[in-house]
């Protein structure tokens, strides 16, 4: 209710696909009104339920896309964090992983529906950065990246976009 009325272009709601319910996004199209462009992110990082067993992310890849076909019934699009870099695997693993996502998204989930692609940073002080000074994972090299865009197929182009690339600090 505080957003209504604010001439905000677009809201973006960053949330995990369990919390979504119909009733909560009709309540959000009551209030928000059916003009306001609405939007919902959610983290996937990857189709394969064992490469999200690294990430310790627990998703049901049916119950995720009838989450998105609820966000298409209410007008409400959807943009799905994709993650390239999977700890544990190797180069051609990676890409082939994050390949696999893109042609599961874009073959499963509501026509519209967007990517963010994310090609994993390590930041201080998390499992990857642990990894990483124990030589068990090693930062994706910005080659790997254009590997990866010179082998997603040309359908998909106009429907990702790439997040935040390069070294990131944190000051704690």
């Amino acid at each position: 209710e505080y957003v209504k009325g604010r001439n905000i272009p677009e809201i973006e709601i960053e949330t995990h696909y369990r919390t979504v319910t119909e009733g909560k996004l009709r309540v959000i199209r009551e209030i928000l009104g059916k003009d306001q462009e609405i939007a919902c992110e959610f983290g996937f990082e990857s189709s394969s339920e064992r490469v999200r067993r690294f990430y310790n992310k627990d998703i049901d890849n049916d119950e995720f896309v009838k989450v998105l076909e609820l966000c298409k019934k209410y007008e409400i699009s959807a943009g799905i964090n994709v993650l390239l870099g999977a700890p544990f695997l190797n180069r051609e693993q990676q890409i082939k992983d994050c390949l696999d996502t893109l042609d599961f998204i874009y073959g499963n989930c509501p026509k519209g529906t967007r990517c963010i692609l994310f090609p994993i940073n390590i930041k201080a002080y998390t499992m990857l950065d642990i990894w990483r000074k124990k030589g068990l994972y090693k930062q994706i090299s910005s080659w790997e990246f254009v590997e990866f865009l010179y082998r997603t197929p040309e359908k998909y182009y106009d429907r990702f976009t790439i997040a935040w690339w390069g070294e990131r600090g944190n000051t704690f």
